[in-house]
């Protein structure tokens, strides 16, 4: 099976949280994987127009060192042209919605050639809150939702709150059209760091007591309203600190303007801009707790690498973030300013609620951006299992189905029994039919047998009689020979004495 990933909007932002995250960490294991799959890894070329192919080596790298690496080898590729011959899956992870090649002309062409299409929502804010995202994403959202509704094969979500704004959008649309979802929550482990802070600044700070925040700066993170709960507790907490780390995002020039002018700006209020993994890693290492009071969320990922670190973490309380923080976060309503503060300083004013806490969280099991990869190395081959299904005799589809096979695999084996048995039984009766033959044969023979003894007996009596017979008529002839000798001896010397005195006479 081939998968090809486009990475153009990864590549293009160089950015290494949120979606870029998400994108990055799946990437790391996908390349490496030992598994039967083939990884292609594209980017679009803006200046020729054509989709280019990375080596998977340099892609390990890129991985590695997102913000500085540069590749040196990219293959161009007409994937308008190509027609798999087995399964090929074209998987969007990345923010796809703004992507140079347009999904709605690339799907359709990708789509006939027999491709399979799998996308990652990672939300639909674009559509549910408009008044928080870019102008030209909310442009770019809407016909890139609506042509993965018309193409998309699976659709991967991080929250089952994203699954549904899916479903409830598309019933929106009346669309009609079965679209297989599954899904599958973020990671949150970071490798431990083995890298000592060497930075005189970056090190004063994770000594300090403070209240951190993960997130691109943008209105609808909400860091405004940390901020002034800060504010309010700056005075009665004097060793309280807050540290904001992310990016500058969109509509945030104002709560920019905020920060550098802000009175306790890089003394106890921090912004960080321009973090590696090996120092966010410290940061959350070091937290007293971490805030995330987003609006919105499709996941939440600060919450999950927050609370994977074992800190207290207040979040909102809407969307998917109860779904993600579970009953390990604390959770305040949206724009309850008090409510925040209230949270915020019983954990800072109770040292022994403040340990309990602490104590709980630690119990709290992570989902590994290992099992988050493997969760989809397992879609993949689940799909194509069922595109081989597909292809099958109607025999082997049934053989196929765990209870329904079961089933007719038993059903299949009892008629062959029923079969075998009648088979038994008929030879039985043969069997039994030849025994009667056989005897009734051997009765005749027994009977023809004696009938020969009798026949036997009967002769052996004939040949007693003959013999018998023989004997009286041997018995007879020798009498008779025996008489007739006699008689001619008496006639013969009769003769010779008759012979005699006849002699005597003439002589006289």
């Amino acid at each position: 099976m081939t998968i090809y990933i486009d990475i153009s909007q990864l590549e293009k932002s160089r950015a290494n949280t949120g979606i870029q995250r998400v994108v990055k960490e799946f990437l790391q294991r996908a390349v490496y994987s030992k598994n039967s799959h083939i990884y292609k890894i594209l980017t679009f070329n803006a200046k020729t127009k054509k989709m280019e192919v990375l080596a998977n080596n340099e892609v390990r790298l890129f991985s590695n060192d997102i913000s500085n690496y540069k590749f040196t080898k990219r293959e161009p590729i007409n994937i308008e042209e190509i027609k798999p011959t087995t399964t090929t899956i074209f998987f969007d992870i990345d923010s796809a919605w703004n992507a140079p090649y347009k999904r709605e002309i690339l799907y359709p062409i990708i789509k006939k050639n027999g491709f399979f299409i799998f996308n990652f929502i990672h939300d639909l804010i674009p559509i549910l809150l408009p008044e928080y995202v870019q102008k030209v994403t909310i442009k770019n959202y809407k016909p890139f939702i609506e042509t993965t509704y018309k193409y998309s094969d699976v659709v991967l979500f991080n929250s089952t709150s994203s699954k549904n704004d899916f479903i409830d959008y598309k019933a929106v649309l009346k669309i009609d059209r079965d679209i297989s979802t599954k899904v599958i929550g973020l990671g949150s482990d970071f490798l431990s760091s083995n890298t000592i802070v060497n930075d005189t600044k970056t090190k004063a700070i994770l000594e300090k007591k403070y209240i951190l925040f993960v997130g691109t700066l943008e209105p609808r993170k909400n860091h405004k309203e940390v901020l002034d709960a800060f504010d309010l507790l700056s005075e009665k907490y004097p060793d309280l600190n807050l540290v904001f780390i992310g990016i500058k995002g969109w509509k945030i020039d104002s709560f920019i303007d905020r920060i550098q002018s802000h009175p306790l700006k890089d003394e106890r209020l921090f912004w960080l801009n321009n973090i590696d993994d090996d120092t966010l890693y410290h940061f959350y290492q070091n937290a007293f707790l971490v805030t995330y009071l987003s609006k919105y969320e499709g996941f939440g990922l600060p919450i999950v690498e927050s609370l994977q670190h074992g800190n207290i973490t207040i979040t909102s309380k809407n969307s998917s973030m109860p779904e993600v923080g579970l009953d390990y976060a604390d959770y305040v309503e949206d724009n309850n300013l008090n409510q925040l503060v209230e949270t915020i300083s019983k954990y800072t004013s109770d040292e022994k609620l403040y340990k309990k806490k602490k104590q709980y969280v630690k119990s709290f099991k992570p989902l590994s951006w290992d099992k988050f990869s493997e969760l989809i190395f397992q879609s993949f081959d689940k799909f194509e299992k069922i595109q081989k299904k597909q292809n099958m005799s109607f025999k082997e589809k049934v053989k196929a189905i765990p209870i329904l096979g079961w089933v007719a695999r038993w059903s299949y084996n009892l008629l062959r029994l029923n079969n075998l048995k009648h088979i038994v039984f008929h030879q039985k009766m043969q069997i039994k039919q030849q025994k009667k033959e056989s005897l009734q044969q051997k009765k005749e023979l027994q009977q023809q047998q004696k009938q020969i003894n009798q026949q036997k007996t009967k002769l052996l009596q004939q040949e007693k009689q003959i013999k018998q017979l023989q004997s009286h008529i041997d018995t007879e002839v020798a009498k008779q020979i025996s008489f007739h000798t006699d008689a001619f001896a008496q006639r013969l010397d009769q003769f010779i004495f008759d012979a005699k005195i006849e002699l005597k006479t003439k002589e006289n």
